[in-house]
């Protein structure tokens, strides 16, 4: 009766821990697969102590091009709702304790390169199978044969490229009856966010909320806040120091932006500047 053993000889490439490598992204993968999905962006607000802004009154100070936007009008309404939760009053009277200002912006977007691994099934190299066999003296017989080796492994990478659209918010409460010697500003906040989708009005609902999470949040310093898409409250809310970071982005490499490049920057609204501008 023939008897099988098995014994390896180095690989004509090494590519077990290749293999290794792509076993655990592939668990990894899965293991994400089950999770939701959440919108990234990056709140920075600026605040005083006092006066607590919970039991003011306020009233939005729309600019002369927002008066009579709809856009302007859509957004002010996602921004109502949040003071209001939070416990500030609207009121219709000329004398507030809370102006409200609001801006919106989208960039013209920005080239960003991706890299992404590539595997294929392969040759790998060669390995020594051992047999064994009793011979007709009843001796054991080894003998040997090479066979080849294939498996999954990396070989090589694609490079894509992709258009990132920078989207901010930003949001000012300035109060009418300052305290001597405190600045009128009560709060001023800002968000950020960086995706492939350039429509701001996509974008927006989600950015106003991230922003009124923890409202007003730490003073001075910038959060990364993840905002579940089916609209549960925030699961993240990772602190760090101000400037650290890209807001949302998952790029390798990103391309510069060329200088001078036009932007939809014009505050208070998502349309390109004018011409010259």
């Amino acid at each position: 009766m023939e008897r099988q053993s098995m014994q390896h000889i180095p690989m004509a490439r090494s590519g077990a821990w290749r293999r290794l490598g792509l076993a655990a992204t592939m668990a990894g993968a899965m293991l994400l697969g089950g999770c939701a999905t959440y919108f990234g962006a990056e709140v920075t607000a600026y605040h005083q102590q006092e006066p607590a802004l919970q039991g003011l009154s306020f009233r939005f100070k729309p600019d002369a091009d927002q008066a009579n936007s709809l856009e302007y009008q859509t957004y002010a309404g996602l921004v109502r709702e949040q003071l209001l939760a939070h416990g500030l009053k609207e009121t219709g009277s000329s004398r507030p304790d809370v102006d409200v200002t609001l801006e919106y912006s989208v960039d013209n977007g920005r080239p960003v390169n991706y890299s992404q691994p590539n595997y294929a099934y392969v040759f790998q190299g060669y390995r020594q199978v051992a047999h064994q066999r009793t011979d007709a003296n009843g001796q054991v017989v080894t003998y040997w044969e090479t066979v080849p080796m294939y498996g999954y492994d990396l070989v090589g990478y694609s490079t894509y490229q992709r258009t990132i659209y920078r989207k901010q918010v930003k949001l000012a409460l300035t109060g009418t009856k300052p305290l001597p010697g405190r600045p009128a500003r009560l709060y001023e906040g800002s968000v950020v966010s960086d995706s492939e989708d350039g429509a701001l009005n996509n974008a927006v609902p989600l950015m106003v909320k991230a922003l009124f999470q923890d409202f007003p949040g730490p003073n001075g310093v910038t959060r990364h806040v993840q905002v579940r898409l089916d609209g549960d409250e925030k699961v993240a809310d990772e602190t760090r120091a101000k400037g650290e970071g890209q807001p949302s982005g998952k790029a390798v490499k990103e391309n510069a932006a060329p200088k001078g490049a036009a932007g939809r920057q014009a505050a208070g609204s998502s349309r390109p500047p004018r011409e010259g501008h």
